[in-house]
Formats: structure tokens, sequence, C-alpha cells
């Protein structure tokens, strides 16, 4: 499948609601301004406002632009535009577009830089009024999701039943699961990376491939986290074979979390009965191989299905990232893989409760975010 279909297929949730008319209410005419007011005096709905507005107009507004134009009239009395004062804008109509084209066609610059850049700012304006120039004109920055080129149509619908089915889970829901996981730890930085398009693109069309990253000091690690805090992390080498994956889950899984053991409700005695855990692996080859499923069956062990290319709805990658973010804190300390190792543990072993309690409270959001994404990825 090619990338231009798995946008039509998988990254829409931009385009679910209407084209955003440019200049917003500024572009409206004296007329238009004063039928929004006549049906907001009428006490209808913006719903209604914004369908009716359509039926006569055949053009769509923003709740925001109603709301604005009754705060104006509200506020002065009218709906026309006030005179503007102070300077004269800095670029005229035919130079906005041509920064606008420049934009877009480096869509990873930062705004810092292309301010400082003769070419996407000839005239020295400010970061101020460039934004307001990329706004104008529909251009935005939004988070670039992670993995997107890993996501292939069978991935997007399983992630669409995935939200459909667990849309109703509450925080509650969300804090009976274990999650595990496989991580390569390496000092790098993990903050969010932002990407400048217009209001209509996707960012599959123009993401750039990643480059691949200096991994000499790189560990390997299985880790698995509760909401009440991290369980162990564990160290393996080279490729995690389904032998080394059972070994894991023997020595340490109920040891560290013994209420996914075989939790069966009690339903006679006095005490009440146990909630029931679920723990949660990806869809590796090892997590699925036969020996891990038998035992994991003899165990009543409850399992979370999980879709397959979905790290933005672990939060165990969330913990990773602040791992490798941390040791790239470091990363002038660091000589050998041991080193990383060492300090990976003094980093995972300190995680704050409170930070793993957030990333939980996260999961009902992330949900729904995915539901509106129609199985796209979601900016976790």
């Amino acid at each position: 499948m090619t990338l231009k279909q798995l946008t039509a297929l998988s990254i829409k949730s931009h385009m679910n609601s209407p084209k955003h008319p440019k200049n917003h209410s500024r572009s409206l005419t004296i007329e238009q301004r004063n039928y929004v007011i006549f049906e907001l005096n009428d006490e209808k709905t913006y719903s209604q406002i914004k369908k009716d507005f359509y039926k006569e107009y055949r053009r769509e507004i923003y709740d925001s632009t109603i709301s604005r134009l009754k705060a104006k009239k509200e506020e002065i009395g009218d709906v026309a535009d006030r005179d503007r004062t102070g300077r004269p804008r800095i670029y005229d109509e035919r130079e906005e577009r041509q920064l606008v084209r420049y934009a877009v066609k480096h869509p990873k610059e930062s705004l810092r830089d292309i301010v400082q850049n003769e070419q996407g700012n000839p005239k020295g304006a400010s970061m101020q009024t460039l934004s307001r120039i990329y706004e104008e004109h529909d251009v935005v920055s939004r988070v670039l999701p992670g993995r997107m080129d890993d996501l292939s149509a069978d991935n997007v619908k399983a992630r669409k039943e995935f939200a459909k089915t667990y849309l109703k889970w509450d925080i509650h829901d969300w804090n009976l699961v274990v999650f595990s996981d496989e991580a390569d730890l390496l000092p790098i930085h993990c903050g969010k990376e932002y990407i400048r398009l217009r209001r209509s693109q996707n960012p599959v069309e123009v993401i750039e491939p990643r480059q691949e990253t200096k991994r000499n000091l790189t560990i390997k690690v299985w880790g698995a986290v509760s909401s009440i805090g991290v369980g162990p992390l564990v160290k393996y080498e080279k490729t995690m074979k389904k032998e080394k994956y059972l070994e894991i889950l023997k020595a340490n899984l109920f040891q560290a979390f013994p209420g996914l053991e075989n939790r069966m409700e009690i339903e006679d005695g006095p005490e009440p009965p146990l909630p029931s855990f679920y723990f949660m692996d990806d869809n590796a080859r090892p997590h699925r191989a036969k020996i891990v499923t038998a035992w994991k069956e003899e165990n009543d062990l409850r399992l979370l299905p999980w879709p397959a290319n979905s790290p933005d709805l672990n939060v165990l990658e969330n913990i990773w990232a602040y791992v490798e973010d941390h040791l790239y804190q470091i990363k002038e300390t660091l000589q050998t893989p041991e080193d990383t190792w060492r300090r990976a543990q003094e980093i995972w072993y300190g995680i704050d409760i409170d930070f793993i309690r957030n990333l939980y409270n996260t999961l009902p959001d992330r949900i729904k975010e995915l539901k509106k994404a129609k199985g796209g990825p979601i900016p976790y």
C-alpha cells in the first residue's frame, strides 16, 4: 500500500471539521454578520445558525466566529470592523503568499530560524507577525505523530475496533492494566517534534525519513509498569527470543504484580472479590509464541488484546522516553553500555508515582483521540 493510500485510510482526524474560511469573521460581509446576529437574537443554537448560514450563503463558519460577533455586538453595539491603528502591515498580500509558500516547503524549519532567514522573512518581521500571517493563510503547526509509516490498512482497522471496544473504559478500568514492553535504551532527547503544514494537509504527506541514531551506548531492556509504580527492569542481550521472554515472565511477572496471578472472583466467603487485573504485551513474535501463550493460559493470565503498531497507546512508551531523555542529560558521563545500564536503573526506579498516574489518567483520552483519528496515529 502506498503512503498516499495510507493517508486516505488512516490520517483523517484533522479533516473531520469543516474547512476554515480564510480570515475568519473578518472575511464576512456586513450583511452576513448581521444575519448571524439576527439568528442569535432569534435564540437559535450555534449548530442551527451554521446550518442556516450555509443555506443562505453557501459557506461555512466557525463556532468561534459566531462567538466573536456576539461579543463585539454586546461590547460596542455593532459588528463592523473598527478602523485599524498602528503601523501598516509589513508585507503586502503577494509577499505574504510567498512567505507561506516558503514555510510550507520547509515544514521542519523552526519559526525562530525562519525569523532570522532572509528567504523566509526578507523584511525581518517579528515571530508574532509571521505566526499571524501563517494562521491567516491556514498554515498550522502540529505535533508529528511517531511511526506513522508503520501503519498498514489492517493496523488502522484493528485500532479503530480497539477504540470502539474500550471507549467506555474509565480510569478505574485502566488502573487494572499492567503494561510491559521491550526497549533499546540510549541517551537521546525525546521531546515532541512539530511540523508545519497547511490545515488541509496530513503529516504523512510531508514527513521526511528518520535518520539512524548512534547506538554504541544502547542497552536492551524489558520492563513493566502498573498504576501504582514501576515493576522490574531486566537487561538482556541480542534479540529477544521466546525462551528468554518466557524466562523473564516466570522470574518477574507474578513476583512484581501478584494481582495478575490466577485472580478469579471469589463467590463465597466474607472477603470481597479481588479485582481482575489485565496484562498487556504487544504483538511481537516472542510474545505470541506457543510456549509463551501456553504458560499464560496455564496461569489464567487475563490479557488485554492489543492492536499492532500502537506505541502511541502504551504508557510505557512515554516512560521509555522519560528514561532516555534523562540519559541524554547525563550522556557525557556515559562511556560504555554498562554505564547506560547502571544509570538507567537509577532513573527507572526513581520515577515519581505521580508521573505514572498522570500517564494512566491520559488513557481514556487516548481512546477518544483514537476514535476521532479513525485508527490513525494520535499525538501521545
